[in-house]
């Protein structure tokens, strides 16, 4: 399917949604800007770790829950680059040396010098936290759907090869069992899954996202450097001050200090640190990022979220099993966040799918953090008439972005949102992959 036609498509779809649904656009709808621990983006703890979601929509009369498909991303983790450590901690290291520090200064020096020590061996592990954010996340499951975990469903987890999704895997299904004994689990992890749990990026989208990148992202980064505020929080001579690589230094610390919320009893220092114009500007730089990375644009050629069909092709694959069975199932993936806000994107929930044709046009509209916190998660939920013999064309299915109820691309079913036919929405899914294709 040539660009333009895929656009086309969008545009014309993106209509059609709007008024199947009654969303809209308007400026009171857009998103407000982001607190500091929010400007994280990717490294935002769990939202739902120590509070509860929105109550959930009950069960339509004389539906059940039967089945759940799942794509997760693992819990909050410890920084993975290597430079990340490595060059915030030589900068400060010398600065404290040759006795620059102001106070601050120095409180920063130590977290970052310790975060180096500890993090050379841990670097992308999961923590504590992150452990917990999916042990909460199983309890609630099992909690809101306690007819698909009961004895004897089968439950199917797959995770990506990266340790960090493996113990992420590994503490849900070991909640998921304290809560239901009788659950039948079997788990893996193998580079023969890897192709729809992390598919590799295409060629023709490499050369597209550097494209994009030139033309548009480093210009637009250009626009919300650092302005060197912070140095004199942290430095106290000035002509030394002056010396310090600034836009490197700004952009490590504010990794490193929004990663702090990922780790239990660390302190928090951000917003004494850095301005929040400064915080604001580095978010906008990452939220771009993100949007290349994931979202729909014509400044991407509309294709970017295609990268991620063979994801969703295998969830289609695995609810028409589950479908067609008379069995209770799950099928739950743990793998990554680029995969889940593409997956996002791809399936359009609620109004990700618009095309957006400007960086300047993302901020209200596109906010990385509140697709991709720590463990964020995809659940569809699978519901079905009770006593009745399966069938495709009797099933619903509701879908839950970090356990809230989304609005999707087709008619809600006769039973109203957040329901809507099985046999409409994979019929559209696959035909917007095929036509892609």
């Amino acid at each position: 399917m040539k660009a333009n036609n895929i656009l086309q498509f969008q545009i014309l779809f993106f209509a059609s949604m709007a008024l199947a649904t009654g969303l809209t656009l308007s400026s009171s709808n857009l998103l407000p800007a982001p607190n500091a621990y929010e400007a994280a983006d990717q490294y935002l703890q769990y939202p739902y770790r120590t509070a509860n979601p929105p109550a959930l929509t009950p069960s339509p009369a004389g539906y059940e829950p039967f089945h759940m498909e799942h794509y997760g991303r693992h819990g909050a983790r410890w920084i993975v680059l290597d430079f990340e450590y490595t060059q915030p901690a030589q900068i400060m290291q010398e600065a404290h040396d040759k006795g620059k520090l102001t106070p601050l200064g120095e409180e920063v020096y130590q977290l970052v010098a310790d975060q180096n020590t500890r993090g050379a061996l841990r670097k992308g592990d999961l923590t504590e936290i992150g452990a917990e954010e999916h042990r909460v996340i199983a309890r609630r499951m099992a909690s809101n759907f306690p007819e698909i975990f009961e004895p004897g469903t089968r439950v199917e987890a797959r995770s990506s090869v990266k340790l960090r999704c493996i113990m992420s895997m590994l503490n849900e299904l070991t909640e998921l069992k304290a809560a239901q004994p009788g659950l039948a689990i079997n788990f893996d992890a193998s580079e023969a899954d890897m192709h729809y749990m992390v598919p590799e990026w295409s060629d023709s989208a490499v050369k597209v996202k550097q494209q994009a990148y030139e033309k548009y992202l480093i210009p637009y980064h250009s626009k919300h450097l650092a302005d060197g505020k912070f140095l004199k929080k942290l430095f106290n001579d000035k002509e030394y001050a002056s010396t310090i690589p600034l836009q490197l230094l700004s952009d490590r610390l504010i990794v490193m200090l929004g990663a702090m919320q990922s780790h239990p009893g660390a302190p928090w220092l951000t917003e004494k640190v850095f301005s929040p114009e400064e915080i604001h500007n580095a978010w906008l730089k990452n939220n771009a990022i993100w949007f290349f990375e994931a979202g729909n644009s014509p400044m991407t050629n509309g294709i970017i979220p295609y990268e991620k069909s063979a994801t969703l092709r295998n969830i289609i694959a695995s609810a028409d099993t589950a479908v067609s069975s008379p069995s209770k199932s799950a099928n739950l993936r743990f793998g990554h966040d680029g995969i889940v806000i593409a997956l996002a994107t791809l399936m359009e929930f609620d109004n990700l799918w618009e095309p957006i044709d400007s960086l300047e046009q993302l901020e209200g509209r596109w906010h990385d953090y509140k697709l991709i916190p720590t463990a964020c998660n995809i659940q569809m939920v699978f519901y079905r008439p009770v006593g009745k013999k399966p069938s495709a064309s009797d099933v619903i299915v509701k879908v839950l972005m970090n356990e809230q109820e989304v609005r999707l691309p087709v008619a809600p079913a006769k039973q109203g949102h957040p329901y809507y036919n099985w046999t409409d929405l994979r019929q559209y899914y696959l035909n917007k992959l095929d036509s892609f294709s």
